[in-house]
C-alpha cells in the first residue's frame, strides 16, 4: 500500500466473485486488508498510463504501425521469449 498519502473511506460495488478472490489474498497474507489490495491494483493500473500515452503521442506522430510492423515486432517479441507460446503448443526451450 502507498504510505504517506491522504485516504479517504469510499464505498464500491464489485462483483462477488472479485471480492471473493480479494477476501482469498487477504487470507493468504497477500494483502494486509481489503482496502490496501484494492488500493495496490489501482496504484498498478495506473503505472501503466504512461506507457499507454507515449504509444498513443507515437500513433499521433506516426500512425498505427502496418500488418507487417506487427508482425515483426510479434516475430522478435517470440524470439526473444517475451511472449508466452500459443495455448497447445509445445515449448522446444530445455527444462
Amino acid at each position: 500500500m502507498m504510505n504517506g498519502m491522504t485516504r479517504r473511506k469510499i464505498a464500491i460495488t464489485i462483483p462477488e466473485e472479485l471480492l471473493a478472490h480479494v477476501h482469498d489474498a487477504v487470507a493468504r497474507g497477500d494483502a494486509t486488508s481489503v482496502s490496501s489490495y484494492i488500493s495496490d491494483a489501482v496504484a498498478r493500473r495506473n503505472g501503466k498510463r504512461p506507457l499507454e500515452l507515449y504509444l498513443d503521442l507515437l500513433d499521433a506522430e506516426y500512425g498505427e504501425p502496418s500488418p507487417e510492423a506487427n508482425a515483426w515486432a510479434e516475430r522478435e517479441l517470440k524470439r526473444v521469449g517475451a511472449l508466452p507460446p500459443k495455448r497447445g503448443s509445445r515449448s522446444t526451450r530445455a527444462r
